[in-house]
Formats: structure tokens, sequence, C-alpha cells
């Protein structure tokens, strides 16, 4: 016999997002780069491919016909939010437009500290913006 279980969209995005909101906002805390790839990297990860497929799966059963278009839409807004938010992160982080500085060892360069210090902060107006 096979076990056909059947998920609650709501259930599975709710996990989802608290995987993925939990994992930014905590990471947004941390001062040790191996506690903030495993809070950033890897919790926000697996919560943002749990609800990945879950707008997906859905859709394709509402319009099995159409899986393709439907994919094909999905997948380009999800691109599209991801330009949205870029422009927006760079507005909170870097709101004078200040540019990268040389260090002296090569191509290496970087922000100057007032910028990167508003990088946890970023993280946290965006993930409260996500949330709501």
């Amino acid at each position: 016999m096979v076990n056909n279980r059947k998920w609650n969209p709501k259930a599975v995005l709710f996990l989802g997002g608290a995987l993925s909101l939990g994992g930014i906002f905590i990471s947004s805390f941390m001062t040790n780069f191996y506690a903030f790839v495993f809070f950033y990297g890897a919790l926000s990860g697996v919560g943002c491919g749990i609800n990945y497929f879950v707008p997906l799966i859905c859709s394709w059963e509402h319009f099995p016909e159409k899986k393709g278009l439907i994919t094909g839409i999905m997948v380009g807004s999800y691109g599209l939010g991801s330009f949205i938010y870029t422009q927006i992160s760079t507005k909170i982080v870097n709101p004078l437009n200040e540019d990268v500085y040389p260090t002296g060892h090569g191509d290496i360069k970087y922000f100057h500290e007032n910028v990167s210090r508003r990088v946890p902060y970023m993280f946290r107006i965006l993930d409260l913006v996500w949330a709501c």
C-alpha cells in the first residue's frame, strides 16, 4: 500500500517561512563567520527551498494543462523580486552611494566601515518586510 500523505500547503509555508525568516533574523546578530553561514546560508536556505516549491505544486494542480507557462511566470517573478530587493537593500546599506576603497592587496576592495555596519540593520529591515 502506497502512503499518499497530503501536507497542508499553509503549514508547509509556515514552516519554511519560519526557518527562512528566523535564519535571516538570527544571522543579523552573528559575529562568528561559521555561525553566520549556518543561520543565513543553511537555515534560511532550507526555508527558502521549502517555500519555493509549494506555490509551484499548487499552481500545477490548478492548471495541469499549462505547467510550463505557470512555472515560467513564477520563476520569472522570483527573479524579478530578487532584482527589486537588490535595489532596496543597496539603498538601505549604502544610501550615500559611497565608493569602495582599495586595500593594497591586488584587486581586493572594501566599503568603508559606516557602510558595512548597516548590513545587520538591512537584514532586519528586509526580514520584517518579508514577514509582513
